[in-house]
Order: structure tokens, then C-alpha cells, then sequence
């Protein structure tokens, strides 16, 4: 079931993740009255200091969250925002 909130953060967990959600190197999960229930790292996100091709494959990011039901980051493409 669909009940969390994932909220994209960036390597160091403490700053809103400024790129495409789905390219987030990991997402807090939070409860609907806000409280941090986990860290989910990444597996398909930018790490620093490696070259990769920009994805934001709305399949792969809905199957890591597959228990959340909003999305939070600065940009999401509109595949993705259709898809999640």
C-alpha cells in the first residue's frame, strides 16, 4: 500500500536534492505526520566522482518506492510525475 512521502536528498542527506528525483542519491521516507521512518540509498542516483548517463527511469524509482504515494524533490520530468 501507498502511504509514504519520499523526499529526494543529496549525498549528504541534509539538503533537498537539486536534480531530477529519480537521480537522487538517496530519499528519507517519512510517515504522514512527518516522522523519518528510513534512508533508502539510491542504486540508480548520481554518485559523486563518477560518470553516468542521466536516467530518471520512473519504473526503476516506483519499484524502490514502491510504499510511498508523494514525491518531493526540485524537478521531476514529466514522464516520471505522469508514471509515479
Amino acid at each position: 500500500m501507498r502511504k509514504y512521502i519520499a523526499l529526494g536528498v543529496d549525498e549528504s542527506g541534509t539538503k533537498l536534492w537539486n536534480g531530477h528525483f529519480g537521480m537522487s542519491p538517496q530519499f528519507h521516507i517519512y510517515d504522514s505526520d512527518g516522522a523519518l521512518l528510513e534512508t533508502r540509498q539510491n542504486p540508480y542516483g548520481y554518485k559523486k566522482g563518477e560518470k553516468h548517463e542521466h536516467h530518471d527511469d520512473p519504473e526503476r524509482i516506483a519499484a524502490l518506492l514502491h510504499d510511498c504515494k508523494t514525491f518531493i524533490a526540485r524537478r521531476m520530468g514529466e514522464k516520471s510525475r505522469k508514471q509515479l
